[in-house]
């Protein structure tokens, strides 16, 4: 459907261009686009005159790299009437809402909002003014002759662009008749080459929520609020911090079950201690979608029928809760999408009963390429080497899960596993025991747009409870962090006294902008720990006070540095 608007405005004469800028909300949210007049503005339609006639018309797409940076790129021409001192036009897109703006060459601004004072402030026109130029990739010409067509094909798609260019022949006689066998007396706008709008964005604008939650002693699950999120555009990762050998106790999992609501969940009650959660919610306005769900392990393999995904951009988070009193073959789930419509989970042994529940994510990333993979772990292996293609260590997000069986005497030293990106190249997953088979499936999640992670490994001598770890600097409010292992929040351990995988599972906090807190729960032996922390953002922030809706990028505010190159904020 086309979005047609219709102005009034007096064509004056003036040493300069009038400029019009209508301001299209597309997808409803304030959080996306150029923010002006109370939307989010993701497309603007400019259109400049002078003597009663159009000089340009330009149809523009939002690429600014934070909301009130002024940034747009061309994506057609736009078709204009004058008439009857009006303007009329159509675009091809379907608006939400809209703010319209009015400027001159002298400085004159007007727009559909009433504004005090500050209208000069936030007017766009305070971003580009009137006498700036607009460059777009088309040429601007003004009525021609009318033309007979000589190659109807002409207008073909002959590139990645949508080709508006025809052959013409020009009438030679103007001012006789308009009809449709004589074209001499025609007048016409020239179509040229229209650049084709991106069907997919890279993700712009994320958001990340924080927070530490308890699940109380006795109790079976915990809710937690957060600020209203889109559940298709939003994920949830977590880490775990106790001490016990009963997964119906320890086994937390953990779902996005509505806008505003966490639950974290485990499979026993009574008896059952406190564990300590450090959850993140990362939320994306384009370019991200999820989907979620809940699966019950009646067999020890079950196939969960999902929306269609490419699997070059896409991956699973799951987590898992189980009853029981013995880590064993039961109570490690790995998840592999076997197809672009098809997610499996697998156990070595589906329990009695068979009461396993998995929650699911399915995240598909539009500008990131995701590698996969499968390892054995057969008795005696304490280490796997996996050689990749080529990959930015500084831009790649190992994540993985897998099955075991029951080992030695339930054990959980043979099922911690550690999993790093030891080189460009080389994936590598080890353990401190070997007495129990694994088959893990693994994902490298390399970002392609301007998302940054630091991965490295941190060790827990014995009656260590906490480490702390300097990162460069990142900003909080679009940054998470995850373990390489045991549901994203675990490592390995030399620990072999009992099943107890609290001794190598940990909460991972950023305390500030440049210190990472990792917390276990049990500390009878060591732990080693592979840390990630991806960042969905373009830097530090930058020291100081700003006001939530910055609408300059004229040097009067400058919310982002344009690199980390190591700053610290301030506190």
């Amino acid at each position: 459907m086309a979005e047609r608007h219709a102005a009034k405005c007096v064509l004056k004469v003036a040493l300069g261009d009038d400029v019009l800028r209508i301001f299209l909300d597309i997808d409803n949210s304030t959080w996306s686009g150029y923010p002006i007049g109370g939307i989010g503005a993701d497309r603007l339609v400019e259109i400049r005159g002078k003597d009663g006639a159009v000089t340009q018309s330009a149809l523009l797409a939002f690429s600014g790299s934070f909301p009130g940076q002024w940034a747009w790129t061309p994506v057609s021409p736009v078709t204009v009437a004058l008439g009857f001192h009006a303007v009329e036009l159509s675009v091809p897109v379907n608006a939400t809402k809209t703010y319209v703006e009015t400027g001159d060459f002298w400085g004159s601004v007007d727009s559909t909002a009433t504004t005090s004072a500050l209208a000069l402030m936030v007017s766009s026109f305070k971003m580009a003014t009137a006498s700036a130029s607009l460059s777009v990739p088309w040429a601007q010409v003004g009525p021609q002759p009318a033309a007979t067509v000589i190659d109807p094909g002409s207008g073909s798609a002959t590139t990645v662009y949508n080709q508006q260019r025809k052959v013409v022949r020009a009438g030679d006689t103007p001012g006789t008749a308009c009809d449709a066998t004589n074209s001499d007396g025609c007048w016409y706008t020239v179509l040229h080459n229209q650049l084709a709008e991106q069907t997919t964005h890279t993700p712009q604008s994320p958001k990340v929520q924080n927070g530490q939650a308890t699940l109380a002693a006795g109790l079976a699950s915990v809710d937690v609020s957060i600020t209203s999120v889109v559940l298709t555009k939003a994920f949830l990762t977590f880490g775990a911090s106790f001490n016990d050998a009963n997964p119906g106790f320890s086994e937390v999992s953990g779902q996005i079950i509505d806008a505003t609501t966490l639950r974290f969940q485990r499979a026993t009650a009574s008896g059952s201690p406190a564990i300590t959660i450090e959850w993140y919610v990362a939320e994306f306005t384009r370019g991200v979608s999820v989907q979620r769900g809940s699966a019950t392990m009646s067999a020890a393999t079950v196939d969960v029928p999902i929306s269609s995904v490419s699997l070059t951009n896409s991956f699973p988070l799951v987590t898992y809760r189980k009853s029981g009193t013995q880590y064993g073959s039961d109570g490690f789930v790995q998840a592999k999408i076997t197809s672009s419509t098809n997610l499996r989970f697998t156990l070595q042994w589906a329990g009695s009963p068979s009461d396993g529940v998995v929650e699911w994510q399915i995240v598909a990333y539009t500008d990131a390429s995701v590698q996969t993979g499968d390892v054995t772990f057969v008795s005696g292996d304490s280490s796997k080497t996996v050689t990749i293609p080529t990959v930015d260590e500084t831009k790649a997000w190992l994540l993985f899960t897998y099955t075991a069986d029951n080992g030695t005497a339930f054990n959980i030293g043979p099922k911690m596993v550690r999993g790093s990106i030891m080189n460009p190249t080389t994936l590598v997953f080890d353990r401190n025991f070997t007495t129990a088979t694994l088959i893990l499936t693994w994902y490298v999640v390399v970002f392609t747009d301007t998302t940054s992670v630091q991965s490295w490994r941190v060790y827990f001598a014995t009656g260590q409870t906490q480490k702390d770890i300097s990162i460069e600097c990142i900003d909080p409010t679009k940054t998470i962090v995850t373990a390489g292992g045991m549901y994203y929040r675990g490592g390995r351990t030399w620990y072999g006294s009992d099943d107890n995988p609290g001794v190598a599972t940990v909460t991972l906090d950023l305390t500030t902008s440049t210190n990472l807190r990792l917390v276990r729960g049990a500390s009878p032996n060591d732990a080693d720990i592979g840390w990630f922390v991806v960042e969905f953002g373009t830097g530090c922030p930058v020291a100081g006070t700003f006001p939530a809706d910055i609408l300059s990028a004229d040097g009067t505010f400058i919310q982002y540095r344009e690199a980390n190159i190591g700053q610290t904020a301030a506190p």
